[in-house]
């Protein structure tokens, strides 16, 4: 598949300094990937050979070989690679020196995420540029240089849903052999595993196919207005196999289709039309295929969203009555007039900034450990009105059961159905949080509150700690067994791993503990 992941090698001689770096943003979602890591200028130059980075995040004073030497040593011998360094105040007039060596740009510590963003996204500008110098020169093979020319392309791809009016835009299509049909369909297809390679070579080898900035899979797929059912086309046949290959995966996969296109400059109208089809999951459900549909869309657009009366819920949230059925009665007004899902989200974030009110004119602290989650990306997340509803409900109830520090008896249920579920299903393999959370129809991040807030353990340390109580049991029952065999059927896939566990909690390796039961 297709998909923008330029290598990133961070040198760094502080631990500390190089993890911050590391968690501080979301390299994936920028389009970059961390590949490898130096703690010093002549460990950096090895790498640079092994594994062919294509920018280097790179503190100015390094043991061995400082930032300064690095860089120019780097861009003498591979100019293709893009340098960013990291100086600390003391060496803000040194680090001015880099930039006479080929330096993309500096940044001072301590580092600033945003700053480290902006620096990123200058980098992969001037990188996605000067790869398609370098295809213009030498055609799609890299030829050696360490180019991924897939980059350049599936970005190509994405700007053609922004603005179509490319530079070179005839030559671009041939030279990445791009044929677009005649008459076309723009697809946008969901799921979490959506751009795996498993779908992807379900598909036909001619059809345009790349991922969005959204992680979702765009299909330009052939149209036949001669056909009136949308059952009859070929489209049609392209998105079920997607759909049920994700029922056999356990995927849930959903298709939004646009209207028909016959030009290139159609393309920004159709990939908004597919997001605006793909919108009806949210009430509708997934794993269905969606066709645009523009009287539907005029109809959600006029439609007010409820305004969130926040005084009288602040008044609901001190009484500490009724708290559920008012958020309930919001969101129920949102789905009786199909509002967007993004007035759905304003509505959401508006009953939390009240409930975080509240909190703080009572003086509770507790709820920043609910904030600390990413509010934002947990509903994005969220699929259909239902799975959005069921968390907000959850998420209120969660920041409640805080406020008084109480284990209500309904979250002891919900503790003792999950421990009786994980009791029977500890041999899957697949057994997750999601699925568990699942079966008590709470949301995972509850599940994990009220779970550990009982046990004083999590759903994972408990389901990890049952399983391996188990395979002792059957080292116990059956020392002819081996640890393959016992690994497999307490739910874990290697071996090895499940060695390591035992180990862990055991204080000893399993082959041990066998001979050490057997006298040998």
């Amino acid at each position: 598949m297709d998909a923008v992941s330029i290598p990133v090698l961070i040198v760094e001689d502080e631990y500390l300094i190089r993890s911050l770096i590391r968690n501080s943003i979301d390299w994936e979602a920028l389009g970059f990937q961390i590949v490898g890591e130096a703690e010093d200028g002549e460990q950096a130059l090895e790498l640079v050979k092994k594994i062919r980075p294509r920018l280097l995040i790179v503190d100015i004073n390094i043991p061995f070989v400082n930032g300064i030497e690095l860089a120019t040593t780097v861009r003498l011998q591979n100019p293709h690679i893009q340098i960013i360094i990291l100086t600390g105040y003391e060496e803000f007039q040194y680090a001015r020196k880099a930039l006479q060596v080929g330096v993309l740009s500096y940044l001072l510590k301590p580092l600033n995420p945003e700053e480290l963003i902006q620096a990123l996204s200058q980098a992969k500008q001037t990188i996605l540029k000067d790869e398609w110098e370098i295809v213009q020169k030498f055609g799609v093979s890299n030829q050696g240089l360490g180019v991924d020319v897939s980059i350049v392309k599936t970005e190509f791809l994405r700007s053609l849903l922004k603005s179509p009016l490319e530079e070179q835009l005839e030559a671009r299509l041939q030279l990445y052999k791009v044929q677009i049909p005649q008459i076309a369909r723009l697809g946008l297809s969901s799921g979490k595993r959506i751009l795996d390679p498993v779908f992807r070579n379900l598909l036909p080898r001619n059809l345009v196919v790349f991922p969005d900035e959204s992680g979702r899979l765009v299909l330009l797929l052939p149209d036949d207005p001669r056909k009136a059912r949308m059952q009859d086309t070929e489209y049609y046949g392209i998105c079920r196999i997607l759909i049920e290959k994700g029922k056999e995966l356990g995927e849930a996969v959903t298709v939004g289709i646009s209207g028909s296109l016959s030009q290139i400059d159609e393309l920004p109208r159709a990939y908004h039309e597919a997001e605006q089809a793909l919108e009806e999951k949210f009430y509708k459900g997934s794993q269905k295929i969606y066709l645009f549909d523009p009287s539907t869309q005029k109809q959600r657009e006029t439609e007010l969203p409820p305004i969130v009366d926040k005084r009288q819920l602040l008044i609901v949230f001190r009484e500490m009555k009724r708290v559920k059925e008012t958020v309930s009665t919001l969101l129920d007004q949102l789905k009786a007039i199909q509002a967007s899902r993004k007035s759905c989200e304003l509505v959401c974030i508006e009953i939390i900034s009240v409930l975080q009110e509240y909190f703080e004119e009572q003086g509770i602290d507790k709820m920043a450990e609910l904030l600390r989650k990413d509010i934002f990306l947990i509903l994005e997340s969220l699929d259909t009105f239902s799975s959005f509803k069921t968390w907000l409900l959850q998420f209120v109830e969660e920041a409640l059961l805080l406020s008084n520090g109480k284990v209500t008896h309904r979250t002891r249920f919900i503790v003792q159905r999950a421990k009786e579920f994980m009791e029977r299903n500890y041999a899957k393999k697949s057994l997750t949080l999601e699925q568990i959370a699942d079966v008590v129809n709470v949301a995972p991040n509850y599940l994990s509150t009220v779970f550990k807030k009982e046990l004083r353990v999590s759903v994972i340390e408990y389901l990890t700690s049952y399983r391996l109580k188990k395979a002792k049991e059957l080292l116990d029952e059956d020392p002819l067994l081996t640890i393959t065999e016992v690994a497999e059927k307490v739910g874990y896939m290697d071996p090895y791993y499940f060695s390591k566990c035992f180990r862990k909690q055991y204080g000893l390796a399993p082959s041990f503990y066998l001979r050490r039961k057997n006298g040998t």
